[in-house]
């Protein structure tokens, strides 16, 4: 999350669950199967050449990582703590 809101791309290595799902829905990179090799240097080498070439083009889903930001996140545990209560 916080390396997400620096507004940089990320390359997530990892396979399809969770993190490949929360990285395709804020739109904050893209996620290659750590076991690809090809791949992995094929997408490192593109973002070398774009952001050499003042062409990458980023642009995170800030509105959808809002909340998952620490506040939020502690906001839904304190609901949900206050249903379980009650």
């Amino acid at each position: 999350f916080d390396y997400a809101m620096t507004g940089k791309p990320v390359l997530a290595l990892t396979q399809n669950g969770a993190t490949s799902d929360f990285v395709r829905e804020v739109n904050t990179g893209c996620t290659v199967d750590p076991k690809d090799i090809d791949l992995i240097k094929n997408t490192l080498h593109k973002y070398l050449y774009q952001f050499k070439n003042k062409s990458l083009e980023h642009e995170p889903n800030y509105k959808e990582l809002e909340k998952y930001n620490f506040k939020n996140l502690t906001m839904r545990l304190v609901k949900l703590i206050e249903e379980k209560i009650s």
